[in-house]
């Protein structure tokens, strides 16, 4: 028993003896470098890089289908058309295609110009307020201008004397093309003589809001027409160029439509 005993403290003692060397090895853990740490500071950093990147594909950064997809469905053509803000008079116009069913970009974003006080709120459109109006609309049924047809999908009318837009609120063909070859119409107050508005009038296309059942006083003569270096009175223009661009590419038997409004609207 005393041998086994001593045999014991012997033990006791050597084990000691190495626990007292690997404490003599182990560094403090103020001089630990926090490896751990960093990598999980990394780790967080990728996480944050990978949520931005999600963020901005979201909203339309890299894949622009994705913000078309909010607004228009199963639609062909889309042309989508946002400004920074209600109050401001310059716009992106985007267009695109519907191929296998994902929206695909069809031309780079162009530089545009609505209303010279910007978009109206959804719903709050007035005639002669200097708006645009804000929400998803048609095409009208044919293209038109004073110069020859482009070669449009559209039928297509040219201006001649007596093409007049009924914009005289209370008359009975309200927010409609008329013809009357005549100095003054009735409706002729408030109304426009296409064929005088030159060169915006060279080529254009209706936006077929408040074309339906008009509401009166709610807006009329929103059109997409040629810039002429300013704003509009609600409609939405483009340079000459970028315009008979859209035109010829709009087609009719794809029910293109057109979405106007600020971004935070549009693409929310």
């Amino acid at each position: 028993m005393q041998r086994g005993y001593r045999g014991l403290g012997s033990a006791l003692s050597s084990d000691r003896r190495i626990l007292s060397q690997r404490r003599a090895t182990v560094t403090p853990m103020h001089l630990v470098r926090p490896t751990v740490c960093r990598s999980r500071r990394w780790l967080g950093s990728v996480l944050v890089l990978v949520a931005l990147l999600t963020t901005l594909a979201a909203a339309g950064c890299g894949t622009p289908a994705l913000s078309v997809d909010r607004v228009v469905y199963s639609l062909g053509k889309a042309i989508v058309v946002t400004s920074p803000g209600y109050d401001s008079s310059y716009a992106t116009l985007e267009t695109f295609s519907r191929v296998n069913g994902t929206w695909v970009r069809a031309f780079p974003a162009m530089s545009a110009r609505v209303g010279w006080n910007g978009f109206a709120p959804p719903g709050l459109k007035r005639e002669g307020d200097g708006r645009a109006p804000t929400g998803r609309f048609d095409i009208g049924p044919f293209m038109w201008g004073a110069l020859a047809d482009p070669g449009v999908h559209y039928p297509y009318r040219r201006l001649v004397y007596g093409d007049w837009w009924d914009e005289h609120v209370g008359s009975p063909t309200y927010n409609s093309w008329q013809y009357a070859p005549v100095p003054s119409p009735p409706f002729a107050a408030g109304s426009e003589a296409l064929w005088t508005e030159l060169p915006a009038y060279d080529y254009a296309a209706t936006i077929a809001y408040n074309t339906s059942a008009p509401v009166q006083g709610a807006g009329s003569g929103i059109f997409l027409h040629v810039g002429t270096g300013g704003s509009t009175a609600g409609c939405v223009s483009l340079a000459s160029r970028d315009l008979l661009r859209v035109l010829r590419w709009l087609n009719p038997a794809v029910h293109p439509s057109v979405v106007l409004g600020t971004s935070s609207t549009v693409l929310r």
